[in-house]
């Protein structure tokens, strides 16, 4: 299972809030369930997001857990939402 996604910031580009929050988002990558983890910066003109994150679970299950978790939840309310502009999830699994 892949869990991407993609995001926009409130915080100028190469400002110092826009480097502190890139840097405090890796603590998902510490949460149970996690593998792979990694931050991208986009570099085409075409998207109209400038970063992404992504991730991989051992299955549906796994990411269903790490989704509802309380750690993961309170990143989402305390860290992710005051920073995010605009964002969207994609979710992937193998076929």
């Amino acid at each position: 299972m892949q869990h991407m996604a993609v995001f926009n910031l409130r915080h100028a580009p190469g400002s110092q809030e826009e480097s502190d929050f890139l840097r405090s988002i890796d603590y998902l990558s510490t949460l149970a369930g996690v593998k792979n983890y990694k931050v991208w910066r986009q570099t085409g003109a075409q998207a109209d997001y400038a970063f992404a994150i992504s991730m991989e679970f051992e299955n549906t299950i796994a990411f269903r857990s790490y989704m509802m978790s309380e750690d993961h939840l309170s990143f989402a309310y305390d860290k992710w939402y005051p920073h995010i502009r605009n964002s969207m999830d994609i979710n992937l699994e193998e076929i």
